[in-house]
């Protein structure tokens, strides 16, 4: 697993909730689910542009230490949870077990800006 000390920046993860609104239709909302030490390592030289809106999107992939309630979690969420770091939120495109040996998850994430 490396150096344990490259654990070093706090991040929330944020649970995707739904609920019917007066009008019957699906109300998102985020609750936290909890907060992890995660190592972070932005991708370089590749900034994504909206055609639209011609924003920048900011790609961040988020190591954490793998643990089986936080692999339940994810293989329930899929990628409807969300990750704020900074107070920026982050929307999460992927999360993988590392070469599968259960010892961290690289979780990749665009950020609002």
């Amino acid at each position: 697993m490396g150096n344990p000390s490259r654990f070093k920046r706090r991040i929330e993860l944020q649970e995707r909730t739904l609920t019917l609104g007066p009008l019957q239709n699906e109300i998102e909302s985020y609750t936290s689910w909890g907060k992890l030490w995660c190592d972070i390592k932005t991708i370089r030289g590749r900034e994504y542009l909206d055609a639209n809106t011609e924003k920048q999107e900011i790609v961040t992939r988020f190591i954490v230490r793998h643990s089986k309630t936080l692999e339940r979690f994810m293989q329930a969420e899929k990628t409807y949870f969300e990750i704020i770091y900074k107070g920026v939120t982050y929307d999460v495109k992927d999360a993988v077990n590392d070469d599968d040996l259960n010892l961290t998850i690289t979780i990749m994430a665009e950020g609002r800006v």
